[in-house]
């Protein structure tokens, strides 16, 4: 049998401790809200599998702070880091 949203509410508040804060009610039921709506995502075939996330990934970071590295050798970057460390 399938629960209303309002019922669903209910049951997670009726659950809370009695001193509970607005913001608490209020984060879990946007939590509850956030991992339905992802159950929903899944149900629907709308996923993208690890592999895939981590050639993603890897494309987004390729280069990332090269103008860190820019002109500087990165035994001197680290040593200048590890220097920095002692003040």
């Amino acid at each position: 049998m399938t629960i209303t949203v309002k019922e669903c509410a209910q049951q997670i508040i009726a659950g809370l401790p009695d001193d509970v804060t607005w913001d608490e009610i209020q984060y879990r039921l946007y939590i509850k809200e956030m991992i339905d709506e992802a159950e929903a995502e899944i149900a629907a075939g709308n996923v993208v599998s690890h592999d895939e996330v981590e050639k993603h990934l890897a494309m987004e970071l390729k280069g990332l702070g090269a103008e860190i590295w820019k002109d500087e050798s990165v035994a001197d970057y680290i040593q200048k880091e590890r220097e920095s460390w002692d003040v």
